[in-house]
């Protein structure tokens, strides 16, 4: 007889969204919009900070969408994708 048992399946759970902290990410918006103006490379390390802050809430989609346009060193595409996200908080 087998005298052990496999653990129960769990199913598997969607992500669940969660909360981010406001006046963090309104501080990263801030310093990344000011980086993005004076096209400062510098935006890359802020905007990974702000990836971070929002990972798994309603925002994080948003933010990756700034990624594409920065990568190419196209700052006025992620400052439109930036000006995007601000509109939808």
């Amino acid at each position: 007889a087998i005298d052990f048992a496999w653990p129960p399946v769990q199913p598997v759970q969607a992500h669940e969204v969660v909360e981010f902290d406001k006046s963090l990410v309104s501080e990263l918006l801030a310093r990344l919009e000011v980086l993005l103006r004076e096209n400062d490379v510098e935006a890359e390390d802020v905007l990974d900070e702000l990836s971070a802050a929002v990972r798994n809430s309603r925002l994080q989609e948003a933010v990756r969408n700034i990624e594409p346009p920065l990568s190419k060193y196209d700052f006025d595409g992620a400052l439109d994708e930036l000006t995007q996200l601000k509109d939808s908080i």
